[in-house]
C-alpha cells in the first residue's frame, strides 16, 4: 500500500477552509480573524440563558414565545448571571414587561444601566402578534431588524 504524501492528507481540509472562507469574502488574515469574532457575537446573541439577581424583591412572570404568545408581568433590575444580552458572565440588566396578547417590553444590558443617561441603553418595543402589527402600522419604515428580545 502506498503512503500518502502531506499534501493529499491536508487536501480536503485545505479545500473546506478554501470554500468556507472565500464564500463568506475573507481574503485576509484579519478578515479570517473578523468572521470568528462576528460568528462568536452571533452566538452570543442567540439565546439568553441565566439567572437573574436582585438586591431587593422583584417580580418576573412573564413568558414570550417565539416572539408571538405574550403573557405576563416583569419588572426586574438587577444583575445577570449566564450568557446574555450578548455577553457571557455577570452583567448589569433590566427588564419591565407586560401584557397579554400585546405587550410592551422594555430590556436593557450592561453597565450603561448605571450611568445618568440610562434611557439610552433600553430597548422598547410592543410583544405579541398584535404587538408586531402595531408596531408595523405605527413605524412601518424604522429601518433595519435591530436586537429584538424573548
Amino acid at each position: 500500500m502506498r503512503e500518502r504524501g502531506p499534501l493529499s492528507r491536508w487536501g480536503p481540509v485545505v479545500l473546506f477552509a478554501s470554500l468556507a472562507f472565500g464564500a463568506t469574502g475573507c481574503q485576509t488574515v484579519q478578515a479570517v480573524g473578523n468572521y470568528f469574532v462576528y460568528r462568536y457575537n452571533d452566538f452570543g446573541e442567540m439565546v439568553d440563558m441565566g439567572l437573574t439577581i436582585t438586591t431587593t424583591p422583584q417580580i418576573g412572570l412573564y413568558w414570550n414565545s417565539l416572539e408571538v404568545l405574550v403573557a405576563g408581568y416583569s419588572n426586574v433590575d438587577g444583575y445577570f448571571v449566564g450568557l446574555g444580552g450578548g455577553q457571557i458572565g455577570v452583567t448589569r440588566h433590566y427588564n419591565n414587561c407586560y401584557g397579554l396578547g400585546m405587550s410592551v417590553e422594555k430590556v436593557g444590558w450592561g453597565s450603561g444601566l448605571d450611568s445618568e443617561n440610562r434611557e439610552d441603553y433600553i430597548s422598547e418595543r410592543k410583544g405579541g402578534i398584535l404587538g408586531m402589527l402595531v408596531d408595523l402600522a405605527v413605524f412601518p419604515y424604522e429601518g433595519a431588524p435591530d436586537y429584538t428580545f424573548s
